[in-house]
């Protein structure tokens, strides 16, 4: 559906964007993930024709729209502020695109009920933003960008304005309607849960540059950077003395393990073993987070509420798989 092929994209007269080149299929849901700055936004405005490409070419089922005006492109856009008219109810924000385009009244007032049915707000028609809670807006924005029918979706950090509790019920909402309707959606979030309970893909930014592209389950537990097995979750780093407690074999450099692999040693098969004494203890509701001191540094250990709880200065034998090791190839 969508190929960046080789793209240069500036931003503030500064090349934000080096050499870009990215597939994405049709109907998938595509996060750019990463740090603010790292250029995820930049790309996403680049390809709905916000900020031009300086060089490369942006194909669209096979047609180049580098050089295509933003309106010819037939692309929806959901901004993090939702940009809805103050003054306008939510069916006359919902149907604003297609009056614009010349669309008759009866056909405006059918598929904005259609629309508003869809996404859940039906009862909310004659309200005004003002009205409205964050996560119904959110619906607003996105029935309007939907009612025109675009092939591609385009969403810049659309729940970042919601509390914790609304930003999963609208993740899941969204996905839903992704499902639903079929249509292409390219995601941009530095929430790292965000990104892979929505994502059929993700590609994860750095400083302008592509780290890893792959499924969730491949960026989390195949990370080919430090910067990928770092950013996303979070990763004890092994000391010297830790990998030579452990006597890992195959390969070199720095090595990494989830906090969650690792748990007391119970004498399972295929375990690597390190000994530390409980520094700290950190309650988390249905878990506990303990810091655990080895001979040459520290690293977190992360066990459910419900289990036997550790106390501060006694010693353990910590153990993790041998499929937990991670030694990622690439920069930090």
């Amino acid at each position: 559906m969508i190929r960046f092929e080789q793209v240069d994209i500036a931003y503030d007269g500064k090349l934000a964007v080096p050499n870009l080149s990215i597939t994405i299929e049709d109907g998938e849901f595509f996060t750019l993930l990463g740090p603010s700055g790292c250029g995820k936004s930049t790309i996403l405005r680049c390809l709905a024709g916000f900020v031009p490409v300086i060089k490369g070419r942006i194909l669209l089922a096979g047609r180049d729209i580098s050089r295509l005006e933003a309106e010819k492109r037939g692309v929806g856009i959901v901004f993090q502020n939702y940009a809805l008219f103050p003054h306008l109810t939510v069916a006359e924000n919902v149907a604003f695109g297609l009056r614009a385009s010349g669309t008759s009244k009866a056909e405006v007032a059918g598929q904005v009920a259609d629309m508003l049915e869809r996404t859940g707000i039906s009862e909310h028609a004659n309200k005004r933003p003002a009205e409205l809670s964050g996560g119904q807006q959110q619906r607003v924005a996105i029935a309007r960008s939907l009612i025109m029918g675009p092939r591609i979706m385009l969403m810049d950090e659309p729940l970042s304005n919601l509390d914790v509790k609304l930003r999963v019920s609208m993740r899941n909402e969204i996905k839903r309607l992704q499902r639903q309707l079929g249509f292409t959606t390219i995601y941009v979030t530095h929430d790292q849960e965000e990104a892979l309970s929505l994502s059929d893909r993700i590609a994860v930014l750095n400083k302008g540059e592509v780290e890893q592209i792959g499924t969730p389950e491949a960026i989390y537990n195949r990370p080919e950077t430090e910067f990928v097995c770092h950013f996303i979750g979070e990763a004890n780093r092994l000391t010297p003395a830790m990998l030579g407690e452990i006597r890992a074999d195959g390969g070199d450099g720095p090595a990494f393990v989830r906090p969650e692999y690792m748990s007391i040693d119970d004498g399972a098969p295929n375990t690597y073993r390190i000994t530390a004494t409980v520094a700290d203890t950190v309650f988390l509701g249905n878990l506990i987070r303990y810091r655990m001191q080895a001979v040459d540094g520290h690293f977190d250990l992360i066990r459910s509420g419900a289990a036997e709880k550790l106390t501060v200065g006694s010693q353990h034998v910590v153990c993790f798989p041998h499929h937990a090791l991670l030694r990622p190839a690439g920069r930090a």
